[in-house]
Protein backbone atom coordinates (compact mmCIF):
# COMPACT_ATOMS: atom_id res chain seq x y z
CA UNK A 1 0.00 0.00 0.00
CA UNK A 2 2.79 2.43 0.93
CA UNK A 3 4.69 1.59 -2.26
CA UNK A 4 1.71 2.51 -4.45
CA UNK A 5 0.47 5.47 -2.45
CA UNK A 6 2.33 8.00 -4.57
CA UNK A 7 0.51 6.91 -7.72
CA UNK A 8 -2.95 6.94 -6.16
CA UNK A 9 -4.05 10.34 -7.46
CA UNK A 10 -2.83 9.68 -11.00
CA UNK A 11 -4.38 6.20 -11.06
CA UNK A 12 -7.71 7.59 -9.88
CA UNK A 13 -7.55 10.23 -12.61
CA UNK A 14 -6.96 7.54 -15.26
CA UNK A 15 -9.74 5.39 -13.82
CA UNK A 16 -12.28 8.20 -13.92
CA UNK A 17 -11.27 9.29 -17.41
CA UNK A 18 -10.80 5.93 -19.14
CA UNK A 19 -11.98 3.18 -16.81
CA UNK A 20 -10.14 -0.12 -16.59
CA UNK A 21 -9.24 -2.50 -19.43
CA UNK A 22 -11.53 -5.52 -19.72
CA UNK A 23 -11.98 -8.62 -21.83
CA UNK A 24 -15.21 -10.02 -23.23
CA UNK A 25 -16.71 -13.51 -23.43
CA UNK A 26 -19.63 -12.39 -25.58
CA UNK A 27 -18.44 -14.26 -28.73
CA UNK A 28 -17.29 -17.36 -26.85
CA UNK A 29 -20.33 -19.33 -25.71
CA UNK A 30 -20.39 -23.00 -26.71
CA UNK A 31 -23.94 -22.92 -28.05
CA UNK A 32 -23.09 -20.45 -30.82
CA UNK A 33 -22.61 -21.48 -34.42
CA UNK A 34 -19.19 -20.80 -35.91
CA UNK A 35 -20.71 -18.01 -37.97
CA UNK A 36 -22.21 -16.26 -34.95
CA UNK A 37 -19.00 -16.73 -32.97
CA UNK A 38 -16.94 -15.11 -35.71
CA UNK A 39 -19.42 -12.27 -36.26
CA UNK A 40 -19.38 -11.46 -32.55
CA UNK A 41 -15.59 -11.69 -32.53
CA UNK A 42 -15.41 -9.08 -35.27
CA UNK A 43 -17.79 -6.86 -33.32
CA UNK A 44 -15.76 -7.24 -30.13
CA UNK A 45 -12.59 -6.25 -31.95
CA UNK A 46 -14.37 -3.27 -33.49
CA UNK A 47 -15.52 -2.27 -30.00
CA UNK A 48 -11.91 -2.10 -28.89
CA UNK A 49 -11.47 -5.30 -26.92
CA UNK A 50 -7.92 -6.64 -27.00
CA UNK A 51 -8.64 -9.97 -25.26
CA UNK A 52 -11.53 -12.32 -26.00
CA UNK A 53 -12.36 -15.47 -24.06
CA UNK A 54 -13.96 -18.63 -25.46
CA UNK A 55 -15.62 -21.45 -23.56
CA UNK A 56 -14.16 -24.90 -24.07
CA UNK A 57 -14.31 -28.50 -22.88
CA UNK A 58 -17.17 -30.01 -24.86
CA UNK A 59 -14.86 -31.90 -27.21
CA UNK A 60 -11.29 -31.50 -28.40
CA UNK A 61 -12.42 -31.54 -32.00
CA UNK A 62 -14.89 -28.71 -31.43
CA UNK A 63 -12.32 -26.67 -29.52
CA UNK A 64 -9.68 -27.09 -32.23
CA UNK A 65 -12.14 -26.20 -34.98
CA UNK A 66 -13.41 -23.11 -33.21
CA UNK A 67 -9.99 -21.86 -32.14
CA UNK A 68 -8.60 -22.45 -35.62
CA UNK A 69 -11.31 -20.25 -37.10
CA UNK A 70 -10.83 -17.61 -34.42
CA UNK A 71 -7.07 -17.51 -34.82
CA UNK A 72 -7.41 -17.21 -38.60
CA UNK A 73 -9.74 -14.25 -38.08
CA UNK A 74 -7.90 -12.32 -35.36
CA UNK A 75 -4.34 -13.06 -36.46
CA UNK A 76 -1.38 -14.57 -34.62
CA UNK A 77 -0.83 -11.82 -32.05
CA UNK A 78 -4.33 -11.02 -30.80
CA UNK A 79 -4.94 -12.33 -27.25
CA UNK A 80 -7.45 -15.15 -26.85
CA UNK A 81 -8.15 -17.20 -23.72
CA UNK A 82 -10.25 -20.27 -22.96
CA UNK A 83 -12.46 -21.15 -19.98
CA UNK A 84 -13.26 -24.74 -18.99
CA UNK A 85 -15.53 -23.88 -16.03
CA UNK A 86 -14.07 -26.71 -13.91
CA UNK A 87 -15.19 -29.56 -16.20
CA UNK A 88 -11.90 -31.53 -16.20
CA UNK A 89 -9.98 -33.60 -13.73
CA UNK A 90 -6.26 -32.83 -13.48
CA UNK A 91 -4.98 -35.36 -16.03
CA UNK A 92 -7.64 -34.44 -18.58
CA UNK A 93 -6.91 -30.75 -18.15
CA UNK A 94 -3.20 -31.24 -18.81
CA UNK A 95 -3.78 -33.36 -21.89
CA UNK A 96 -6.52 -31.07 -23.27
CA UNK A 97 -4.68 -27.78 -22.79
CA UNK A 98 -1.45 -29.13 -24.24
CA UNK A 99 -3.36 -30.27 -27.32
CA UNK A 100 -4.33 -26.60 -27.87
CA UNK A 101 -0.88 -25.10 -27.23
CA UNK A 102 -0.44 -24.07 -30.88
CA UNK A 103 -3.14 -21.42 -30.46
CA UNK A 104 -0.94 -19.41 -28.06
CA UNK A 105 -3.58 -18.96 -25.39
CA UNK A 106 -3.45 -16.01 -23.02
CA UNK A 107 -4.69 -18.35 -20.29
CA UNK A 108 -6.69 -21.45 -19.46
CA UNK A 109 -9.34 -20.54 -16.90
CA UNK A 110 -10.75 -22.84 -14.22
CA UNK A 111 -9.24 -26.05 -15.60
CA UNK A 112 -10.37 -28.14 -12.61
CA UNK A 113 -12.14 -28.01 -9.23
CA UNK A 114 -11.64 -24.53 -7.73
CA UNK A 115 -10.47 -25.85 -4.34
CA UNK A 116 -7.92 -28.31 -5.72
CA UNK A 117 -4.84 -26.19 -5.06
CA UNK A 118 -2.32 -28.99 -5.64
CA UNK A 119 -4.17 -29.99 -8.80
CA UNK A 120 -3.88 -26.45 -10.13
CA UNK A 121 -0.19 -26.41 -9.24
CA UNK A 122 0.44 -29.58 -11.23
CA UNK A 123 -1.59 -28.30 -14.17
CA UNK A 124 0.37 -25.03 -14.14
CA UNK A 125 3.68 -26.91 -14.25
CA UNK A 126 2.67 -29.30 -17.00
CA UNK A 127 0.85 -26.93 -19.38
CA UNK A 128 3.49 -24.18 -19.19
CA UNK A 129 3.99 -21.79 -20.91
CA UNK A 130 0.16 -21.54 -21.12
CA UNK A 131 -0.83 -19.49 -18.02
CA UNK A 132 -3.48 -20.73 -15.59
CA UNK A 133 -6.17 -18.35 -14.32
CA UNK A 134 -8.66 -19.10 -11.55
CA UNK A 135 -10.26 -17.73 -8.40
CA UNK A 136 -13.80 -16.66 -9.23
CA UNK A 137 -15.12 -19.57 -7.15
CA UNK A 138 -12.55 -19.26 -4.34
CA UNK A 139 -14.44 -18.75 -1.11
CA UNK A 140 -11.72 -17.18 1.05
CA UNK A 141 -8.25 -15.64 1.12
CA UNK A 142 -6.66 -18.88 2.33
CA UNK A 143 -7.38 -20.53 -1.01
CA UNK A 144 -5.68 -17.62 -2.78
CA UNK A 145 -2.75 -17.74 -0.36
CA UNK A 146 -2.18 -21.41 -1.17
CA UNK A 147 -2.63 -20.91 -4.93
CA UNK A 148 0.03 -18.21 -4.83
CA UNK A 149 2.45 -20.07 -2.57
CA UNK A 150 2.30 -23.18 -4.76
CA UNK A 151 2.77 -21.24 -8.03
CA UNK A 152 -0.58 -22.61 -9.19
CA UNK A 153 -1.84 -19.48 -10.99
CA UNK A 154 -0.51 -16.82 -13.31
CA UNK A 155 -3.69 -14.71 -13.12
CA UNK A 156 -5.82 -14.15 -10.00
CA UNK A 157 -9.55 -13.84 -10.61
CA UNK A 158 -11.22 -12.43 -7.52
CA UNK A 159 -14.98 -12.13 -7.02
CA UNK A 160 -16.34 -9.80 -4.33
CA UNK A 161 -19.59 -11.77 -4.02
CA UNK A 162 -17.90 -15.09 -3.19
CA UNK A 163 -15.36 -14.09 -0.59
CA UNK A 164 -16.22 -11.93 2.43
CA UNK A 165 -16.75 -8.79 0.36
CA UNK A 166 -14.44 -5.91 -0.47
CA UNK A 167 -12.20 -6.08 2.60
CA UNK A 168 -11.15 -9.68 2.01
CA UNK A 169 -10.46 -8.95 -1.62
CA UNK A 170 -8.13 -6.14 -0.56
CA UNK A 171 -6.10 -8.84 1.20
CA UNK A 172 -6.19 -10.97 -1.95
CA UNK A 173 -5.02 -8.06 -4.10
CA UNK A 174 -2.16 -7.28 -1.72
CA UNK A 175 -1.05 -10.92 -1.76
CA UNK A 176 -1.13 -10.89 -5.56
CA UNK A 177 1.07 -7.79 -5.53
CA UNK A 178 3.52 -9.53 -3.20
CA UNK A 179 3.77 -12.47 -5.62
CA UNK A 180 3.75 -10.20 -8.71
CA UNK A 181 0.61 -11.87 -10.09
CA UNK A 182 -1.88 -9.77 -12.11
CA UNK A 183 -5.47 -9.52 -10.89
CA UNK A 184 -8.35 -9.80 -13.35
CA UNK A 185 -11.60 -9.55 -11.34
CA UNK A 186 -14.58 -11.72 -12.15
CA UNK A 187 -17.84 -9.79 -12.05
CA UNK A 188 -20.37 -11.08 -14.53
CA UNK A 189 -23.45 -9.15 -15.59
CA UNK A 190 -23.01 -5.55 -14.56
CA UNK A 191 -20.33 -6.10 -11.94
CA UNK A 192 -20.66 -4.12 -8.75
CA UNK A 193 -24.11 -2.91 -9.79
CA UNK A 194 -25.13 -6.55 -9.79
CA UNK A 195 -23.71 -6.93 -6.29
CA UNK A 196 -25.79 -3.96 -5.13
CA UNK A 197 -28.93 -5.95 -5.94
CA UNK A 198 -27.84 -8.78 -3.67
CA UNK A 199 -26.76 -6.42 -0.92
CA UNK A 200 -30.22 -4.81 -1.10
CA UNK A 201 -31.85 -8.22 -0.75
CA UNK A 202 -29.64 -9.00 2.27
CA UNK A 203 -30.76 -5.74 3.87
CA UNK A 204 -34.36 -6.53 2.96
CA UNK A 205 -34.03 -9.90 4.72
CA UNK A 206 -32.80 -8.22 7.90
CA UNK A 207 -35.67 -5.71 7.87
CA UNK A 208 -38.21 -8.41 7.06
CA UNK A 209 -37.16 -10.81 9.80
CA UNK A 210 -36.87 -8.00 12.32
CA UNK A 211 -40.50 -7.12 11.62
CA UNK A 212 -41.61 -10.75 11.73
CA UNK A 213 -40.24 -11.36 15.20
CA UNK A 214 -41.22 -7.94 16.53
CA UNK A 215 -44.90 -8.29 15.62
CA UNK A 216 -45.03 -12.13 15.60
CA UNK A 217 -48.29 -12.18 13.64
CA UNK A 218 -49.90 -15.57 12.89
CA UNK A 219 -50.78 -16.79 9.42
CA UNK A 220 -54.33 -17.16 8.02
CA UNK A 221 -54.41 -20.92 8.46
CA UNK A 222 -53.25 -20.56 12.05
CA UNK A 223 -56.16 -18.25 12.79
CA UNK A 224 -58.72 -20.33 10.91
CA UNK A 225 -58.03 -24.09 10.54
CA UNK A 226 -60.56 -24.24 7.68
CA UNK A 227 -58.12 -22.31 5.48
CA UNK A 228 -55.92 -24.74 3.59
CA UNK A 229 -52.72 -23.50 1.98
CA UNK A 230 -51.55 -24.56 -1.46
CA UNK A 231 -48.16 -25.31 0.11
CA UNK A 232 -46.94 -26.03 3.62
CA UNK A 233 -47.08 -23.39 6.36
CA UNK A 234 -43.66 -21.75 6.96
CA UNK A 235 -42.45 -22.06 10.54
CA UNK A 236 -41.95 -18.34 11.17
CA UNK A 237 -44.30 -15.36 11.63
CA UNK A 238 -46.31 -13.91 8.76
CA UNK A 239 -45.89 -10.14 8.91
CA UNK A 240 -44.23 -9.03 6.67
CA UNK A 241 -44.00 -11.27 3.59
CA UNK A 242 -40.43 -12.23 2.75
CA UNK A 243 -41.26 -12.87 -0.91
CA UNK A 244 -42.74 -9.40 -1.17
CA UNK A 245 -39.85 -7.69 0.62
CA UNK A 246 -37.09 -9.39 -1.39
CA UNK A 247 -38.92 -8.95 -4.69
CA UNK A 248 -39.58 -5.27 -4.03
CA UNK A 249 -35.91 -4.63 -3.23
CA UNK A 250 -34.63 -6.53 -6.28
CA UNK A 251 -37.12 -4.89 -8.67
CA UNK A 252 -36.15 -1.42 -7.44
CA UNK A 253 -32.42 -1.96 -7.95
CA UNK A 254 -32.88 -3.68 -11.30
CA UNK A 255 -35.16 -0.88 -12.48
CA UNK A 256 -32.41 1.60 -11.69
CA UNK A 257 -29.82 -0.45 -13.57
CA UNK A 258 -32.04 -1.06 -16.59
CA UNK A 259 -34.86 1.48 -16.67
CA UNK A 260 -36.21 0.15 -19.97
CA UNK A 261 -37.36 -3.01 -18.18
CA UNK A 262 -38.65 -1.31 -15.05
CA UNK A 263 -42.29 -2.20 -15.68
CA UNK A 264 -41.33 -5.81 -16.35
CA UNK A 265 -39.29 -6.08 -13.13
CA UNK A 266 -42.06 -4.53 -11.05
CA UNK A 267 -44.68 -6.79 -12.61
CA UNK A 268 -42.58 -9.82 -11.72
CA UNK A 269 -42.21 -8.55 -8.15
CA UNK A 270 -45.96 -8.01 -7.85
CA UNK A 271 -46.65 -11.50 -9.18
CA UNK A 272 -44.25 -13.05 -6.67
CA UNK A 273 -45.86 -11.05 -3.90
CA UNK A 274 -49.46 -11.89 -4.85
CA UNK A 275 -48.65 -15.60 -5.05
CA UNK A 276 -48.36 -15.63 -1.26
CA UNK A 277 -51.87 -14.21 -0.92
CA UNK A 278 -53.33 -16.58 -3.49
CA UNK A 279 -51.67 -19.51 -1.75
CA UNK A 280 -53.23 -18.47 1.59
CA UNK A 281 -49.76 -18.11 3.13
CA UNK A 282 -50.20 -14.41 3.95
CA UNK A 283 -52.77 -11.72 4.62
CA UNK A 284 -53.02 -8.82 2.18
CA UNK A 285 -51.37 -6.52 4.71
CA UNK A 286 -48.36 -8.85 4.84
CA UNK A 287 -47.67 -8.56 1.14
CA UNK A 288 -48.52 -4.87 0.75
CA UNK A 289 -46.32 -3.70 3.61
CA UNK A 290 -43.60 -6.18 2.56
CA UNK A 291 -43.50 -4.73 -0.94
CA UNK A 292 -43.36 -1.20 0.46
CA UNK A 293 -40.52 -2.16 2.79
CA UNK A 294 -38.58 -3.88 -0.01
CA UNK A 295 -38.82 -0.88 -2.29
CA UNK A 296 -37.66 1.38 0.51
CA UNK A 297 -34.60 -0.81 1.05
CA UNK A 298 -33.94 -0.92 -2.70
CA UNK A 299 -34.06 2.86 -2.96
CA UNK A 300 -31.66 3.14 -0.04
CA UNK A 301 -29.23 0.76 -1.76
CA UNK A 302 -29.41 2.74 -5.03
CA UNK A 303 -28.82 5.97 -3.14
CA UNK A 304 -25.77 4.48 -1.43
CA UNK A 305 -24.42 3.05 -4.69
CA UNK A 306 -24.54 6.50 -6.28
CA UNK A 307 -22.24 7.92 -3.62
CA UNK A 308 -19.79 5.15 -2.70
CA UNK A 309 -18.40 4.28 -6.13
CA UNK A 310 -20.32 1.04 -6.68
CA UNK A 311 -22.17 2.50 -9.66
Amino acid sequence: LKKSEGAKAENEKILRAKGLPAYTTTPGWLGYSDEKMLDLTKQAMADGFTLIKYKCGKSKEDDRRRLTKVRELVGPDFSIAIDANQVWDVDTAIDWVNSLAEFKLRWIEEPTHPEDVLGHARIAREVAPTPVATGEMASNRMIFKQLLQSNAISVMQIDATRVAGVNENLANILMAAKFDIPVCPHAGGVGLCEMVQHMAMFDAAICCWDAKYFYFNPRPSQMNPKIKTLTGVPNFPAYVSGHSTFSGAAATVLSHINGLKSSQYNAMAEEASRSRLIGAIHYRSDIEVGMKMGKSVGNKAVSRAKTDGAE
